[in-house]
């Protein structure tokens, strides 16, 4: 695997608006295992069965060989978020 999340995880930052969604800030410790320091990552929120129910992608620079935390927001429905049972790396 070119890129290892580790350490992922996710908060709600501002409660429902007017239309039920939240917005989430998720994070992870990325491993740099490629030729290049421009990091991709796809983390998937999954439901108590494991089908998928996000989808977000962790980008930015980590050093070839070395590991940084990498974070992002997306707005998602809240009572979609309240399904997430676990994040993983896709």
């Amino acid at each position: 695997m070119e890129y290892e999340a580790t350490d992922i995880g996710c908060r709600i930052v501002t409660e429902k608006d007017h239309e039920g969604d939240v917005k989430i800030s998720i994070k992870a410790t990325v491993k740099n295992n490629s030729d290049s320091d421009e990091a991709d990552v796809d983390i998937q929120g999954v439901d108590k069965d494991g089908f998928e129910l996000v989808s977000v992608f962790l980008t930015g620079r980590v050093p070839i060989g070395g590991t940084r935390v990498l974070t992002t927001t997306a707005y998602v429905s809240n009572s979609l978020f309240k399904q997430i049972v676990d994040l993983q790396q896709e």
